[in-house]
């Protein structure tokens, strides 16, 4: 026996269904009844990937999904388009929120640029006929200081560089020699510096015994040299050698007639020695005793 309301099959001698809890009415209770329906079959579940597959299997087609109700989908639009809204203006809430506390928050005008350096723009203002200062201009002289410095350094380092040169050079060598003319001490000096040397200027014992040995060789007696009485009243040398070594006779320099502006070397009794006199002294000595030295370097 069948529950008439679900279908569902009765124990025999139960008053209600198991499933639905519906009376059961016996054939006893109720002549005429229609006859006990025939249970429907059960539907058969959906296939697998186990069983779709399998050969002579009945393909059964899935139950078609019931369409929502037309009042059921009118009505989810408005909370669509009202949850979509609301997500918007929060969003657009959030970041105004945070652009306003980041400006608040830093004075740093490079922060909204992440970092990148911008060059600032001066602009020359005008207030009650004043002209504002232009910055470019004192740039301008800022950076010609600097040129001028950088060149001031620049011609100090090639001067420094010349003198390390100059000092690193060797001394050059300096060649005495014995020009036999009878002169004054005037055309001596001249006649020395045309052929590119100087009167002797005799600064060393060294300097000295060379000399010694070339007027022995020259059988003179009278030799000009490259000394003069200089504005102080003492001598120098005519290149700029440093006056710290002489060999004056004895009572010498005199000055005797006030016109002794010259150094002459004499040789007396085999022994050389300086003498001041003046510029011509031909009238004293024979033309063939008197001859200069003459100075070159090399």
């Amino acid at each position: 026996m069948y529950c008439r309301q679900c279908g569902a099959k009765i124990p025999e001698g139960s008053s209600f269904c198991s499933q639905c809890g519906a009376p059961v009415k016996h054939a006893a209770d109720e002549k005429g009844a229609a006859p006990e329906p025939v249970p429907a079959p059960e539907p058969a579940p959906a296939p697998t990937d186990d069983t779709a597959s399998a050969p002579g299997a009945a393909a059964c087609a899935p139950a078609p999904e019931e369409a929502p109700a037309a009042g059921h989908a009118k009505g989810r639009v408005p909370v669509v388009v009202g949850t979509v809204a609301a997500v918007l203006l929060a969003c657009a809430g959030v970041a105004l929120g945070l652009h306003y506390s980041g400006a608040l928050g830093t004075n740093d005008p490079l922060a909204s640029l992440g970092g990148a350096k911008v060059q600032p723009v001066k602009t020359a203002t005008k207030e009650s006929g004043t002209k504002a200062t232009e910055a470019p201009a004192k740039s301008d002289a800022g950076e010609k200081d600097a040129g001028d410095s950088a060149e001031a350094a620049g011609d100090s380092d090639d001067s420094s560089s010349s003198g390390a040169a100059a000092a690193a050079q060797p001394a050059r060598a300096k060649t005495l020699t014995v020009v036999r003319q009878a002169m004054t001490w005037s055309d001596a000096r001249d006649y020395c510096v045309s052929h590119g040397g100087e009167l002797a200027c005799i600064t060393s014992e060294a300097e000295w015994s060379q000399a010694k040995s070339l007027m022995d060789q020259s059988g003179c007696s009278v030799f000009w040299i490259g000394g003069t009485r200089s504005a102080s009243g003492g001598f120098a040398w005519l290149d700029g050698s440093p006056w710290d070594y002489q060999q004056w006779a004895s009572s010498e320099p005199n000055d005797d007639g006030g016109d002794e502006n010259f150094v002459a070397v004499l040789k007396s009794h085999g022994s050389y020695a300086w003498y001041d006199v003046p510029d011509d002294v031909s009238s004293y000595y024979m033309p063939e005793k008197m001859a200069f030295i003459m100075q070159t370097e090399s």
